[in-house]
């Protein structure tokens, strides 16, 4: 089923290509994006790669490791002696929600909400969500990522429970070994408690499994506030102690959502099924106990369907428990206008069913986001959502779409106003309330963070005011010479520039994936979403087409797949599918680099080229997860890409996230591997022939590489909690994650070389910046004597470096080049003269990479660093 799915999935992308290609190359890419955007499950892709990275090659990805690493981590967190008063700032976007899977409501204060992220934790407002700096964040001292579930005691709000991790199940997949690689979803470390209002947090229940475990649902009985119910991956769980224990009841999973009556708290209802390919019958059902879970039985009812291949959500009718609510919904590959599946209703509480309304609300996303609300008072009316919001106002049999994604704004997302018109939801709503204090009002929990309707849902607005969620990939690109001006990608939030001003803007559509900046010509940006459906931008960004690689017949492209400049020419793009192709025109036109894929069936997920050649390049590849899972590997060409060789022998059986070349000697070649239980960095000094293993990382998932171009020893890595340095080129680390939140899942690490800043990317935190280690004008140990004005340009410099400086007297002097290893490259005697002079440096002949210029007088002396390109 799998392998036809993905076989299906493939055509769908060649017809699309097929038909970008037949249009006006020059066309809005947002545009065309958004034709793609509809035919897929972008989120399923995502969740497949997170997951399948992590895990590979085992097949089942735990938090256990996670958690206890990040323990370990904890204690020694101190010991850093890089952070001094330096420390990582945020450069937003402070209003760019990524996904929201649940909310939670003050039982007796309107105005504080909370919310629950996919990968950013816990999150408060206590203004509604209204205004420009509406949300904080709420540590709670564990490494929690994903929360699908809040809980507050209506009694005594103090009292809270998280139910932690975002995971979908896969079920029926047929290939051999491969089944838990497709638990989908982020890290859950059980259910947290509090007592004092979130001050503190205890972990009320963990689980010991195998694989990923996340909670989805929490509910907890009127009569006995310590009597709550949880909806886990491995089935539902009860405490009757307040969360001092807690048993598995209901051991039938995943178990999507949970409805107690609030007439009788014996009453119980629990839905099953998620991602059932096989439509198994054992995997899916509707259940209900009438004895505290004490036994359940499944509803089965010719009105009911028997298996489906989605999830189903509850809801009671309120002032009459004995109606129930069934969404039942499909997986992506059943998703016609019509389904057998839709909106079903009993009225004697589960015993008979009927199909109320099989209208396809969530489409491809019924695995994923789907929800119902009723009115509390108005039983008739009701919110259904799915990819958009609907309403009924006749219990279910009519609904009308009141909501549209496609009304998302584009530009400039200005932090003072909402980012869309009054008919705009971001697509996949995860969840849907009625305020309990104020029923006119509707909440909305997505991909695109939380929005509101206050009139009962007939126009909507964005309330996303601080709430910094935003999902990064790699790899995220600053100008050369404007530190103002970057750009990067997003988890179905499109791709967004930053303009150095709170207010980012948004450009091209879906999931943003990997961006470049052109080093010697700002104004020519690249972006892209996913499977390499790549755009240029010639004007900084204002507008964009598309310049996408062809696709092979049959030819399978990464989720993520990559792109990289060649450094010492920006003309030439190098875009990885199974084969490599290379554009000598910036993408205008592509040719393959062989006749053959480069690593048989697996797919390239990431490139690295030399600074000064652009015919050596590294290329590592991953399996295909449906196919046969082969190795990971690391390969290497010497001529453009048309003969390739591997270079992995001597490296773990892992995925590399990241290839990073030493700007001076690009036989200096490092890599980084997510995973668990491996060494996470290696260092090869002979362009792979051998390869030094350091396992003095976190034991945790490495995603990114930088190495400090003016010191080729000051090396960086972001991993699944944070960032490290090593100022040893890799023999030795600290943490460098002062000024962070915990748990910043460190997607990428980039450089902005015009004022020296590392810059992260983070999957669910926006993006931070910190100054380097390395500071040239302070590091060089000579640089003791009087201060000059130095003016030094261009900077990069191709052929002429031009150095102007101020002398107070007549003199001799010297200007000195020399490279990151203080080897003198180029020497040049001069006569100084009184006043302003000026002296031209000839460097044509000098390797590409970064230099010092060092102006020595009579008593005076003064280096500034350059980059030669």
């Amino acid at each position: 089923m799998k392998k036809t799915i993905l076989k299906l999935f493939t055509l769908i992308t060649i017809l699309l290509i097929c038909y970008f290609f037949s249009i006006n190359n020059k066309e809005d890419f947002s545009e065309i994006y958004e034709d793609y955007k509809l035919t897929t499950s972008g989120a399923g892709e995502a969740m497949d790669a997170w997951a399948f990275e992590r895990s590979y090659p085992n097949k089942s990805l735990s938090a256990k490791e996670y958690l206890k690493t990040y323990r370990a981590e904890k204690k020694t967190a101190l010991t850093s002696v890089r952070d001094g008063d330096d420390c990582w700032e945020s450069l937003g976007p402070e209003n760019i929600g990524g996904r929201i899977l649940c909310l939670a409501f003050h039982p007796t204060d309107p105005n504080v909400i909370y919310a629950g992220s996919a990968s950013a934790g816990l999150w408060r407002t206590t203004s509604m969500g209204k205004g420009r700096y509406a949300w904080e964040h709420v540590p709670v001292g564990f490494p929690i990522l994903g929360i699908g579930a809040i809980l507050i005691d209506p009694e005594d709000p103090n009292v809270m429970y998280l139910g932690t991790g975002e995971v979908y199940h896969s079920f029926g997949v047929t290939e051999p070994g491969t089944i838990n690689r497709f638990t989908r979803g982020t890290y859950g470390l059980g259910i947290l408690k509090t007592e004092d209002g979130g001050l503190t947090w205890t972990q009320s229940l963990s689980f010991d499994a195998p694989d990923l475990v996340g909670v989805s649902d929490m509910e907890m009985s009127r009569q006995n506030p310590n009597e709550v119910y949880a909806a886990t991956t491995l089935g539902t769980y009860q405490t009757l102690d307040g969360g001092q224990n807690w048993n598995l009841i209901h051991p039938v999973g995943p178990a999507i959502d949970i409805e107690i009556d609030p007439t009788n708290d014996n009453i119980l209802y629990v839905s099953q099924g998620n991602l059932n390919t096989g439509l198994d019958p054992s995997l899916s059902g509707l259940f209900k106990s009438t004895n505290k879970g004490g036994d359940f039985f499944e509803m089965l009812d010719d009105g009911l369907l028997a298996a489906w291949s989605g999830n189903a959500k509850l809801s009671l009718l309120p002032g009459d428990p004995n109606t129930i609510y069934a969404s039942i919904q499909v997986g992506w590959f059943n998703n016609g206008p019509t389904t057998p599946a839709g909106l079903f209703r009993s009225t004697d509480a589960g015993v008979n069913w009927a199909l109320v309304n099989n209208t396809n609300v969530p489409f491809w996303q019924g695995w994923y986001s789907h929800d119902i609300a009723i009115h509390p008072t108005d039983t008739d009316e009701m919110m259904y959502v799915g990819i958009a919001a609907w309403k009924s106002e006749n219990g279910g049999s009519f609904i009308r779409q009141v909501s549209g994604s496609n009304n998302w704004q584009f530009g400039k997302i200005s932090v003072e106003e909402p980012e869309g018109d009054s008919l705009f939801i971001h697509a996949d709503i995860h969840a849907v309330y009625y305020h309990p204090l104020d029923s006119d009002k509707v909440f909305f929990a997505g991909d695109g963070g939380v929005h509101l309707s206050e009139d009962r849902g007939e126009t909507f607005t964005t309330l996303n005011g601080g709430l910094q969620t935003t999902q990064f990939y790699p790899d995220f690109s600053t100008s050369a010479q404007d530190p103002n001006h970057a750009i990067g990608g997003t988890q179905d939030n499109a791709t967004y520039i930053y303009d150095g001003t709170p207010s980012w803007s948004r450009v091209i559509g879906g999931d943003g994936m990997s961006t470049a900046i052109n080093t010697d010509n700002d104004n020519i940006v690249y972006g892209s979403a996913q499977g390499l459906f790549l755009a240029r931008s010639d004007t900084r960004g204002d507008s964009f087409f598309l310049i996408s690689p062809p696709t092979a017949t049959n030819e399978l492209t990464a989720f993520t797949a990559p792109y990289e400049l060649a450094p010492s020419n920006q003309d030439i793009v190098y875009a990885g599918r199974q084969f490599l192709y290379k554009s000598t025109d910036r993408g205008d036109t592509w040719t393959t680099t062989s006749t053959n894929f480069v690593d048989g069936g697996n797919m390239i997920i990431d490139l690295a080229i030399s600074h000064s050649n652009e015919s050596l390049i590294y290329a590592a590849t991953a399996p295909n997860p449906f196919g046969d899972i082969s190795s990971a590997k690391l390969l290497r060409s010497e001529d453009g890409g048309e003969i390739w060789i591997e270079v992995s022998h001597a490296l773990p059986n892992r995925i590399i996230k990241d290839i990073a070349l030493d700007p001076l000697n690009d036989q200096v070649v490092y890599v980084v591997f997510s995973g668990f239980n491996s060494a996470h960095f290696a260092k090869s000094l002979d362009g792979g022939a051998n390869w030094q293993l350091v396992d003095e990382l976190p034991n945790v998932p490495t995603n990114s590489l930088f190495v400090d171009p003016l010191n080729g020893d000051h090396i960086y890595v972001g991993n699944d909690l944070g960032v490290y340095f090593s100022n040893d080129a890799g023999l030795s680390w600290e943490l460098f994650s002062h000024g962070l939140p915990d748990a910043t899942l460190a997607m990428n690490l980039s450089y902005s070389e015009a004022n020296r800043k590392i810059r992260l990317a983070s999957h669910g935190r926006g993006v931070y910046e910190r100054n380097l280690v390395f500071n040239p004008e302070t590091s060089i140990s000579d640089v003791t004597l009087e201060s000059i004005e130095v003016t030094l340009y261009p900077n990069p410099a191709s052929n002429e470096l031009n150095i102007e400086f101020d002398s107070d007297q007549n003199s001799k002097g010297k200007i000195e080049i020399s490279n990151t290893m203080g080897q003198l490259v180029q020497v040049r005697s001069i006569d100084v003269k009184e006043g302003r002079n000026s002296i031209q440096m000839d460097v044509t002949q000098i390797l590409n990479g970064p230099y010092f210029a060092t102006i020595s007088l009579e008593k005076v002396e003064k280096s500034i660093p350059f980059i030669k390109s």
